[in-house]
């Protein structure tokens, strides 16, 4: 099995519970800012830092200027929340009070949906860091 194939397998796990607390929940709580009216409300995310893939480096789609994040967060806990999708222009504040807005990146679209469609995978950039 690849190391990414292993990657995915226990993102998979965690999405379902295991190894969770008794609610299945694993990650941290952040801040989802919607887009379209400014609405917000916490949720439960895996964070990651991302690199660009050598072809989008190679096409020069990455704005080396910012730093990506993705966020890993379950389909139904958006759902929960009042959000079917993703879209760009959302927020998403962490616990050190950075704001992440998703929105397409190195040639790829805002999200994806991963884990035989029970999770988001969002693309963001840094917007603001606390003062």
């Amino acid at each position: 099995m690849s190391r990414m194939q292993e990657a995915m397998t226990r993102l998979a796990e965690r999405l379902a519970g295991d190894g969770a607390d008794d609610q299945g929940s694993i990650g941290e709580t952040v801040t989802y800012t919607r887009a379209l009216d400014g609405w917000s409300a916490p949720v439960t995310a895996l964070v990651g830092r991302r690199r660009p893939s050598r072809a989008a480096v190679a096409a020069g789609l990455v704005e080396f200027d910012k730093e990506p994040k993705d966020f890993v967060i379950r389909v139904a806990d958006l759902a929960a929340i009042g959000v079917t999708e993703p879209v760009r222009g959302d927020r998403l504040t962490i616990s050190s009070g950075e704001v992440y807005e998703a929105g397409p990146r190195d040639g790829e679209p805002v999200f994806t949906r991963i884990d035989a469609d029970q999770a988001f995978r969002i693309r963001t950039m840094l917007e603001s860091r606390p003062v």
